[in-house]
Formats: structure tokens, C-alpha cells, sequence
């Protein structure tokens, strides 16, 4: 503001163009730490899918009631701690992720038994 309408030598200008430069870097820096930090929905898709298959295989007798009972209780723990560590905006650590996900691939495997 304060070289607004007025005459401003060279260095002056580099100046402010450096530390406008640098504001710009660091706010892009900070966009990439935000969009990290969401949690893609990788885990949530396949948590969906699961509990799917799950509704499928007791509509056609696939598995039989306590299996389909076991395997709802399971899907219904990992969607538990998923949606726990998932709330709000805390940073969601890459161990937490890959729990969850051998948790979903170990139901999957499971499930897959039942085809």
C-alpha cells in the first residue's frame, strides 16, 4: 500500500515481488499438506463393497446365519475404527490406513471362500 501512486525505485519492487513470490510458495505448500491429509476413499469404497457382498451372500443362502453374522460383526469393527480415525481433521497415519486395509483384504479373502 504504502508505494501505491508513488514513484518506487527497482530494488523497491524486486523486493516485494520476492516476498510475494515467497507468500505464493508457501501457500502452496500448505494446499499440498491439506489435500494429504484427506483420506482418500480408497478404504471407504471397499467397506461399502464388502458389506454388499456380505447383504448378497445372506439374501442367497450363500453362507450360513453365523458365518453371516460373524462376518457383518468383523465389517462392522474396521467400519468402526475407519470412521474413527476418519472424523474430523486429524491426520490419518499411513499405519492406521494399512490396518485397516490387511483388516478389509483378510474379510475379502474370507468372504471369497463363500463364492
Amino acid at each position: 500500500m504504502e508505494l501505491r501512486d508513488q514513484k518506487v525505485y527497482r530494488d523497491k519492487w524486486d523486493s516485494l515481488l520476492a516476498r510475494l513470490d515467497a507468500l505464493g510458495d508457501e501457500i502452496n505448500r500448505a494446499s499440498v499438506r491439506t489435500t494429504t491429509r484427506i483420506e482418500r476413499p480408497v478404504n471407504g469404497d471397499r467397506i461399502i463393497g464388502l458389506q454388499k457382498r456380505i447383504d448378497d451372500g445372506r439374501i442367497n443362502d450363500r453362507f450360513t446365519q453365523q458365518a453371516g453374522r460373524d462376518f457383518q460383526v468383523r465389517l462392522d469393527g474396521i467400519r468402526s475404527d475407519y470412521l474413527r480415525i476418519t472424523e474430523g481433521a486429524r491426520y490419518v497415519t499411513p499405519e492406521e490406513r494399512t490396518d485397516i486395509s490387511r483388516r478389509l483384504d483378510l474379510l475379502s479373502k474370507d468372504l471369497d471362500l463363500y463364492r
